[in-house]
């Protein structure tokens, strides 16, 4: 609510994501890339084949840094693949 009168802005590609393999009450994903592996956007970084869950991708274009446990919004860790953008203009929205 505190947003809602507020004008939409563009934002600019982050120069690195977080992605959580675990998004939602399901089974957390198991990655399917590797530290120094260069990610497409929306390229599939985590999947499992648990009945309740979904696949994970890339929301930027670049290098996998990690892939690690980190802190989340809801105060604990998780565990995430870390990537750092590569080239602005090919991290931009499909």
């Amino acid at each position: 609510m505190e947003t809602q009168s507020l004008p939409i802005k563009d934002l600019s590609t982050p120069k690195e994501v977080f992605i959580p393999l675990q998004q939602h009450i399901g089974a957390p994903c198991k990655p399917l890339v590797e530290i120094k592996e260069e990610v497409r956007i929306g390229q599939i970084v985590g999947s499992t084949d648990a009945y309740v869950s979904s696949l994970v991708h890339a929301t930027i274009s670049g290098i996998v840094k990690d892939i690690g446990c980190y802190p989340n919004p809801t105060g604990g860790r998780t565990q995430m693949v870390h990537i750092v953008a590569s080239n602005e203009e090919e991290s931009k929205g499909v």
